[in-house]
């Protein structure tokens, strides 16, 4: 019986990384969960809120080929800039729940 032997070119597995089809499976991760977090996030009554749904439509969407620890490799984020969004994350509300928008997004969309 033969044996196979298997070498492994890390330069290849590199520029795999970084090519655009990661970069595209990277950011087609980010937009499905932007999308959930975008759903489940929490809008304000405009009646008594000074900015309904100004988190959930900050919600973006960036993908790069200079991510990584040593910025060689692709990855995408999802991200809500709203200046408000660490309290709307982080801070519990009138019945002591935080909302975690994007942790629970990011979890409920699972892993691939």
């Amino acid at each position: 019986m033969a044996t196979a032997k298997f070498t492994l070119d890390k330069k290849g597995v590199g520029l795999l990384l970084k090519s655009d089809g990661m970069r595209a499976a990277m950011r087609e991760r980010a937009e499905r969960i932007a999308a959930r977090a975008r759903a489940i996030a929490p809008v304000g009554d405009a009646a008594s809120d000074p900015h309904p749904g100004e988190y959930r439509d900050s919600i973006t969407v960036a993908d790069t080929t200079t991510g990584g620890a040593r910025g060689d490799r692709a990855a995408a984020s999802a991200t809500a800039a709203a200046p408000h969004a660490r309290l709307v994350e982080y801070q519990p509300d009138r019945n002591g729940q935080a909302h975690h928008t994007m942790y629970r997004a990011a979890v409920e969309t699972g892993p691939a």
